[in-house]
């Protein structure tokens, strides 16, 4: 009797076991690996300052005698300026100094070797953020100084400048970039004094910058 209850109850346990089937374990929980951080953009925010080199071409006219004027020559100088990044927009502002000399000819002028003492440019810039590139243009106020060495002549006029420009990135904080400019100037009130006096240099150079 003994030996039938324990084999009843030996069955009664396999069938409830059976019923129930294989007891199946949690599945661990998936752990999401953060998604890697987007790689931080160019910010051209921030104070600048370096030297830049400039080839000078262009024309003018002196009238009378009705002169139409050849420019060519170099200048060099120093620049310091300040942007702010916005995203794609960059604003900002630049102070420029330059000096060198130019050859003033045309029709029955003889060249004419000019010192140019020094020419003085500030204005605003607008670029576009192109990450390690930015591209802007520029316009704003000029005043030029030059000199006939040949005959110990000085003369001097305020004017305008245009132009467009391009920046890269090279490391953290150093820039290269080249310019083109064009400048006006009709307003000279010594020796060149002659009426209608128009100058119109354009530049294009070479730069290089440190941010801070």
């Amino acid at each position: 009797m003994k030996v039938a209850l324990a084999l009843g109850a030996l069955a009664i346990g396999s069938s409830t076991a059976y019923a129930g089937g294989p007891v199946t374990p949690a599945p661990e929980p998936v752990v999401m690996a953060p998604a890697a951080p987007a790689p931080a953009g160019i910010d051209w925010t921030g104070f600048y300052a370096g030297g830049q080199y400039e080839n000078l071409t262009g024309g003018g006219s002196l009238t009378p005698p009705g002169l139409a004027l050849d420019l060519d020559g170099n200048v060099a100088g120093v620049f310091a300026g300040y942007r702010r990044d916005f995203g794609r927009l960059v604003v900002g502002g630049e102070l420029d100094y330059v000096k060198g000399d130019f050859t003033w000819s045309g029709g029955a002028l003889l060249p004419t070797d000019l010192d140019v003492d020094s020419m003085l440019r500030v204005g605003p810039e607008v670029g576009f953020d192109l990450g390690r590139v930015l591209i802007y243009g520029t316009a704003g106020y000029a005043k030029i100084d030059i000199t006939n060495p040949a005959v110990s002549q000085s003369d001097s006029s305020s004017g305008y400048f245009y132009g467009i420009g391009a920046d890269v990135l090279v490391g953290n904080r150093v820039t290269v970039g080249v310019e083109v400019l064009r400048h006006k100037f009709d307003d000279f009130g010594g020796p060149l004094a002659i009426s209608n006096t128009v100058v119109e240099p354009t530049t294009a150079g070479l730069n290089i910058a440190i941010r801070f």
